[in-house]
């Protein structure tokens, strides 16, 4: 049975429903949307699509993560509670063994990297093809990690992944201010569209209106956060419960108008938060990469590389006597290789989705699915 997105908000008037769903759009294993079936949909991208995700623990949701990815093709997910230490590697976010198209960058902030105490933590993890690269000038002392991505205009857009924990003192939210200061005040930042999203854990705001509900809980830090967007120019689009009845996940934005839609999608595991998944105007990049390649050895022209060798072993018995072990290494891996460049035809290695599990009826009923949707 296929369940639909929990909430659901156009923002383009203009387009019929239904056209949020097509192309890279989410459908999630408990399924969210409308997506290609399999990895092809890497192909085609023409809607940057983003997913906020508050994994509450990403340790042991690796299986549910990559079942996501895998039907949704999410371009950038921005996670907060990840509860990960320097003990947890970063390919132990997602299982081993799944296709190159699905093994995301990651650039995470852990919470003992800034007080010595479990829980909390931040990440953006990006489409491996897609050209991003960390912002470690932008850290401050709160839960806070920047990563610049390129788009297909060959511009770079800012996203930021940040978590506020509950009952946290104000100066939670004066480390993001540092962070958007520098941001403002740097050059090579100051132009850039920003999306700043996570778990802010401030439900008490009516942000159509933009204040504080009457009796709101943390008034002074839902002041704050108003002020804050004010200032630097972010406007806060989602107005979709994500907890409880609660706006609790927020996006920021310094384009609103690049916002195309959003929707609220059931919680990733035994998560609270349901999935914020927004789908931008943007047109990202896509970087084509090959694997690498590989030498052919069926095709190697071994009596040439017979005779180099044989000639280089001349002059290296005549003259490695009086150099060192790597002095002498160097030249023999040099000689190795340059004959090896020279008489070894090279074949390109591709990708090749290696999950057991997805098989060819598996996918028929995927493809069936996407279609009633």
């Amino acid at each position: 049975m296929i369940e639909t997105p929990s909430s659901y908000v156009d923002s383009s008037e203009s387009e019929p429903s239904s056209s949020y769903l097509e192309g890279s759009q989410v459908a999630s294993f408990t399924s969210i949307g409308k997506n290609s079936s399999n990895t092809s949909s890497h192909k085609v991208k023409d809607k940057l699509t983003i997913l906020i995700i508050n994994f509450q623990s990403v340790r042991n949701k690796r299986t549910e993560l990559h079942n996501i990815i895998s039907s949704c093709a999410p371009d950038i997910i921005i996670g907060s509670e990840t509860h990960t230490d320097n003990d947890f590697h970063n390919a132990e976010f997602l299982p081993p063994n799944i296709p190159a198209e699905q093994k995301y960058q990651i650039f995470r902030k852990d919470r003992k990297e800034l007080i010595n105490k479990s829980g909390g933590g931040v990440t953006i993890m990006v489409r491996p093809d897609l050209p991003a690269e960390e912002c470690l000038d932008l850290d401050t002392t709160c839960e806070i990690k920047w990563a610049k991505v390129r788009t297909s205009s060959n511009e770079a857009i800012l996203i930021g992944a940040y978590y506020r924990e509950p009952k946290s003192k104000i100066e939670a939210l004066d480390e993001l201010e540092k962070s958007l200061s520098k941001i403002q005040n740097d050059p090579s930042y100051r132009n850039m569209k920003i999306f700043l999203g996570g778990d802010f854990n401030l439900g008490d705001i009516e942000w159509e209106v933009g204040r504080p509900m009457v009796g709101a809980r943390d008034k002074v830090h839902c002041d704050k956060i108003l002020q804050m967007s004010s200032y630097y120019s972010l406007e806060q689009i989602n107005n979709l419960p994500t907890r409880q009845g609660r706006i609790l996940d927020l996006l920021f934005t310094s384009h609103p108008s690049l916002i195309q839609r959003y929707i609220t999608c059931p919680p990733i595991g035994l998560s609270d938060d349901d999935i914020l998944s927004v789908q931008t105007n943007i047109k990202p990049v896509i970087n084509k990469k090959t694997l690498g390649k590989v030498f052919n050895y069926k095709k190697a022209e071994w009596n040439n590389i017979r005779k180099d060798m044989s000639d280089f072993s001349e002059e290296y018995l005549r003259t490695s006597i009086s150099k060192t072990v790597e002095d002498n290494w160097t030249t023999f891996k040099q000689t190795l290789f340059s004959t090896m460049d020279k008489n070894i035809q090279k074949k390109v290695i591709k990708g090749k989705p290696d999950i057991p599990w997805m098989t060819h009826k598996i996918k028929r009923m995927i493809r069936k699915k996407t279609e009633t949707l």
